[in-house]
């Protein structure tokens, strides 16, 4: 075996290992239950450009020879496409015939900044029975709405319907230091069945990762934003909760700000089954910028409701895509 052969080996080798090793730190600081002193670590994991753990790959799969490393490479990167990036692959739906179905789309509207005409044009081609919007405090969509249409809003938590709604309950944020409304109740009555549907728009994790820099408070500031995160989860998990019979058909949709491999999605939110989960294919991401692409808004369900259906639109302008979800009343 000639000098330059042995080297390559042992590049690929030692590459290898590395890529594993990297994988398995990234997957620790991901899941572990960190507690809020640390939230940096799986705060940053959780909405960094986690693609970036599939960059060492072409290099490694172009010098390896052994089949041996061949193998560690395809199973360390199925794990990362799998519980890093997200990647969902469902089966097809087994439906009840003749049930009936529901349509309900989510869509953080981002300030405003969308034309009300373009989110109508959605409603109607996406055949919704109800579309639930987050950040609407300039959003005048009362304006053109057309006389079928019922708009509800609580704060900047708002839904629209062609079915007949109702406005019932909401928590503030103020109680938390904060401004508007993280979750907003309505009931939708449609199919000759009321759905309980709760309307989400939880704090973003960007205040916790603007605080990075040398600063010596800085791990203390990021824990405290990170604990009033936790804690908008666990009161609205916990007003969700209050209501739930074995007959009620619930929703709980709109823009979490939370991943689905994030510590608080999964101790808060994981019990409701997530439609994108239940019957998506893809990585599903709902928002996308020039670096990162996640998967932060969902429509989650109760167990007398099955997924059909999933899609995640085009954006109509924000940095948000509309989340359109379909499923069978049980």
């Amino acid at each position: 075996m000639n000098r330059s052969v042995l080297i390559m080996r042992n590049w690929s080798a030692l590459g290898t290992a590395a890529y594993a090793v990297l994988s398995i730190s990234f997957l620790i600081a991901l899941y572990l239950p960190w507690p809020d002193e640390l939230s940096v670590i799986p705060t940053v994991a959780e909405f960094s450009p986690r693609w970036a753990i599939l960059t060492p790959l072409p290099v490694l799969l172009l010098i390896t020879r052994s089949w041996v490393q061949c193998s560690l490479l395809l199973l360390v990167t199925i794990t990362n496409l799998s519980l890093i990036l997200g990647l969902n692959l469902a089966l097809p739906p087994a439906t009840g015939v003749g049930s009936p179905e529901i349509k309900v789309g989510t869509y953080n509207v981002g300030g405003g900044l969308i034309h009300p005409n373009a989110v109508l044009e959605y409603y109607r081609v996406k055949e919704l029975d109800a579309l639930l919007l987050q950040e609407t405090q300039s959003f005048r969509m009362e304006a053109f709405l057309p006389a079928e249409f019922n708009y509800e809003c609580q704060s900047r938590l708002c839904i629209l319907s062609h079915h007949e709604v109702a406005s019932l309950e909401a928590l503030s944020r103020r109680v938390l230091g904060g401004w508007g409304n993280y979750i907003a109740r309505f009931d939708l009555r449609a199919r000759g069945q009321t759905i309980a549907i709760y309307n989400l728009h939880l704090n973003t994790a960007r205040h916790e990762l603007e605080l990075i820099g040398p600063s010596f408070d800085f791990w203390g500031k990021a824990s405290s934003r990170y604990s009033n995160r936790r804690l908008e989860s666990q009161i609205a998990s916990a007003m969700v909760a209050q209501h739930p019979t074995p007959q009620r058909h619930t929703l709980i949709a709109g823009d979490f700000n939370l991943t689905v491999q994030g510590l608080i999605y999964r101790k808060y939110w994981s019990s409701w089954v997530n439609v994108f989960g239940e019957v998506g294919n893809g990585f599903g991401y709902t928002k996308r910028t020039r670096i990162i692409g996640a998967r932060i808004d969902h429509v989650l369900h109760s167990n007398n409701m099955v997924a059909v259906h999933v899609d995640v639109g085009s954006s109509l302008g924000g940095d948000h895509r509309p989340l359109t979800a379909t499923m069978t009343l049980q």
